[in-house]
């Protein structure tokens, strides 16, 4: 192995651990993470099949936010307590909250995702304070990911710009990625909308979606991660630190002579350089030269 092999590992080393940082989605599996471990707890280790005092601690209600408890507008997403809403929550983080934070950051995202909660659960005590939400009881509970779910993905949807993916039919076809987050969005928008007598319930998700929106445009102006194409994260579910990192090596039939100084170097560590002939001195520069000229 020579110099410039040993070079071009440490390099792409480098690149590799410079890449895993500015890609980790921390945020997302910590969120993951919490979620679960209530839904596990009210659902599975709950005995008694009661809530507990810390859901309900979490949840919203108008009566208990007027009461002073303004933390629970923030708190609602993780009190869940159904396994198919946490499977909804894994779905959409994965494909699409993790491209999110590694574009913008774990504070982008944090605040895209209770923002946009915080923001619903202001627009349902505003709405019921005025009167258009009146058949809402005050002491209704609001709990449960979908609506920061729903405003992540209103926020991908003007992020993710034109963005394509290609779907693997018979016939191959191309599609913009960001359509996919509103067929996501309408699950959600479906799963909510299940009590048709009482279509207040619905109100607190559409106003995540809207609020969503807005923090996605506000983020696609101000939050950008102003870099080259080529280092930016794609919109992926896969992270760029799992492809494997292709070394390739030159072989002796490819290599330039002019490239091959090994001989040189090892005669300066043990000669010195002014052990060099004007002939190796120029064999020496010319390869400097060489190894400058691909680095640029």
């Amino acid at each position: 192995m020579g110099i410039y092999d040993r070079d071009y590992i440490r390099e792409e080393e480098g690149r590799a651990a410079r890449i895993r940082a500015a890609t980790a989605t921390p945020a997302v599996y910590t969120l993951l993470l919490v979620t679960g471990l209530v839904v596990f707890l009210e659902v599975f280790g709950n005995v008694r099949r009661e809530r507990s005092p810390f859901f309900y601690g979490c949840s919203f209600s108008v009566a208990t936010f007027e009461a002073g408890e303004i933390w629970r507008a923030v708190t609602y997403p993780i009190a869940c307590q159904h396994p198919m809403d946490y499977l909804y929550q894994l779905c959409v983080l994965l494909i699409f909250g993790r491209p999110f934070e590694r574009r913008f950051g774990a504070w982008w995202f944090l605040g895209t995702y209770f923002g946009s909660a915080a923001a619903a659960a202001l627009g349902v005590w505003g709405f019921t304070k005025i009167g258009m939400l009146a058949g809402l009881d005050p002491l209704d509970y609001f709990n449960g990911p979908a609506t920061p779910l729903l405003g992540l993905l209103g926020a991908v949807f003007f992020t993710i710009g034109r963005s394509t993916t290609e779907l693997h039919l018979p016939d191959p076809m191309h599609f913009e990625l960001r359509w996919a987050a509103i067929a996501a969005a309408l699950v959600g928008l479906l799963a909510v909308a299940d009590t048709f007598w009482q279509p207040h319930t619905r109100f607190i998700a559409v106003f995540g979606l809207c609020a969503g929106m807005a923090i996605g445009k506000a983020a696609d102006l101000l939050g950008e991660r102003r870099k080259p194409n080529s280092e930016r994260p794609r919109w992926s579910s896969r992270r760029r630190d799992d492809e494997p990192i292709v070394v390739k090596f030159p072989t002796a039939k490819n290599a330039s002579k002019t490239d091959d100084v090994d001989d040189l170097l090892e005669k300066i560590s043990k000669h010195g350089l002014d052990s060099l002939t004007a002939e190796e001195k120029e064999r020496l520069n010319a390869a400097s030269a060489n190894r400058r000229q691909k680095k640029g």
